[in-house]
């Protein structure tokens, strides 16, 4: 659940609670923000005017919001009317002056409905999009190379950290994996190599030829 208020019955509910709902939607970046405050300044409006919430000393209306997957569902809940249900009224139309509110309801959802509780009535919609926040989530963690799109080694950035250094060793002209002979027993790595003369084709001085 993304959240949810409880407001007073009365009419300066209707801009609490979209104002509510915009902050709310504000912070995940749904796409259809306008429309959910459309059709929660609607329901509220009913459950101010219509049901039992606003009739009675210290009604109640409350607002709860949850997004999942992108699917935005928001319920409205009053004390509901014993002699009212929720219906689309007919002949309703954009230019119509009144009794708009779920019809409204109707063509802007993806789906709508209502049921009783032990608590009251809700009156509930739901809006498809995918909200920004949970695309954000689903993209890799991982830095990817831009040129083969596959993850580039860790470094480390800490103060006094070394990178490990790499198993194989390789030529440094070549950057192959240098030939697993010629190799110092002490230190496993690869013994000196001999610079050779030009003009005499002998090794030059202060270099080794090897054992023998």
């Amino acid at each position: 659940m993304l959240g949810q208020v409880d407001l007073p019955a009365e009419d300066a509910a209707v801009p609490r609670a979209r104002h509510y709902v915009r902050d709310l939607l504000n912070g995940v970046g749904h796409p259809r923000t306008d429309d959910a405050l459309l059709l929660v300044s609607e329901l509220v409006t009913n459950s101010v005017r219509h049901s039992d919430s606003g009739r009675v000393p210290g009604g109640r209306v409350v607002v709860a919001v949850s997004s999942h997957f992108g699917t935005l569902h928001i319920d409205v809940i009053d004390a509901g009317s014993a002699g009212r249900q929720p219906y689309v009224s007919s002949g309703v139309s954009p230019d119509s002056g009144g009794g708009r509110g779920l019809w409204l309801v109707q063509e802007l959802s993806s789906a709508w409905g209502w049921y009783e509780t032990t608590a009251g009535r809700v009156v509930w919609f739901q809006l498809t999009g995918p909200c920004h926040e949970e695309v954000g989530r689903s993209a890799p963690r991982t830095n990817r190379d831009e040129k083969t799109d596959f993850p580039t080694p860790r470094t480390n950035l800490g103060g006094g950290g070394s990178r490990s250094a790499p198993k194989t060793i390789r030529d440094e002209k070549t950057d192959l994996p240098a030939p697993e002979t010629g190799r110092d027993e002490k230190t496993d790595l690869p013994a000196p190599r001999t610079s050779w003369n030009e003009e005499t084709n002998l090794p030059s001085p202060g270099t080794s030829r090897g054992s023998g």
